[in-house]
């Protein structure tokens, strides 16, 4: 989230940049800066990836911060998943600022949430046999922002784990009852977000409790119908739709 409008940080950056014309090589070192933050800008591709070609340019002439470093890996998470092709490369580059992020700050909590997301795709990618190892950084990292942030990304850190002990086979720590749990901690942190109640609703449905997961999934839907510019927006709609009439065709 860029905690300024991002053009007002150019004009900020113009002038400090008019005084100090010093190489990126002369500044090795990270300054302090505002607290770790996730990119809050437009979601599209477009978007997303001028506001890192800008951001990379900036830095040019600028002292990274860890702030910086949190939102580059934010930013590259996004492309990952706007650019299937080069996705291994984004989610390295993601691994390699949160590490920057949280040498300079341990007790960023975004830094060890955009960790988890990142190692979680990359299991995703390899599937799950072949990222066992993955599991219990994944969980690690969530259970820390959990820890010392657990709002941000609107209950990000419980929607992780919640939907990570939903897909996991019981034998490898997968648990219906705690994915209730953290998905409903999720919905409570972060009301509007319709990822919330998506997950909590499926997780309901494996539990039979058809009526609870109408009432998410419709929450999802009505939240969902306002986002555009995310990547398969229109695919999860449809999934979406998909379990109504499967819920409903269990309560008749």
């Amino acid at each position: 989230m860029i905690p300024i409008p991002f053009k007002k940080f150019l004009r900020s950056a113009t002038l400090v940049c008019a005084f100090v014309l010093v190489p990126l090589a002369a500044h090795s070192s990270i300054v302090e800066a505002a607290p770790c933050s996730m990119y809050e800008g437009e979601a599209g591709w477009d978007a997303v990836q001028r506001t890192k070609i800008e951001l990379v340019k900036h830095f040019q002439y600028q002292p990274l911060t860890h702030r910086d470093f949190c939102q580059l890996a934010h930013l590259d998470y996004k492309l990952a998943q706007w650019e299937p092709q080069v996705k291994a490369e984004h989610l390295n580059r993601c691994l390699e600022n949160v590490e920057k992020a949280l040498d300079h700050n341990p007790q960023a909590g975004i830094a060890y949430f955009l960790r988890g997301l990142c190692l979680g795709r990359q299991g995703q990618m390899q599937g799950l046999w072949a990222s066992l190892n993955i599991i219990d950084p994944v969980r690690t990292a969530m259970e820390m922002a959990r820890q010392l942030d657990p709002a941000l990304d609107h209950g990000g850190p419980d929607r992780a784990l919640g939907r990570m002990l939903y897909e996991l086979p019981f034998f490898l720590g997968g648990d219906l009852k705690k994915s209730i749990e953290h998905l409903e901690t999720a919905v409570q942190l972060g009301p509007d977000y319709w990822e919330n109640h998506y997950y909590l609703a499926q997780s309901y449905m494996s539990q039979k409790r058809y009526r609870d997961a109408k009432r998410e999934l419709q929450d999802a839907l009505k939240m969902a119908g306002s986002v555009n510019e995310e990547p398969h927006m229109e695919d999860h709609r449809r999934h979406i739709r998909e379990l109504l009439r499967e819920v409903e065709r269990r309560l008749d």
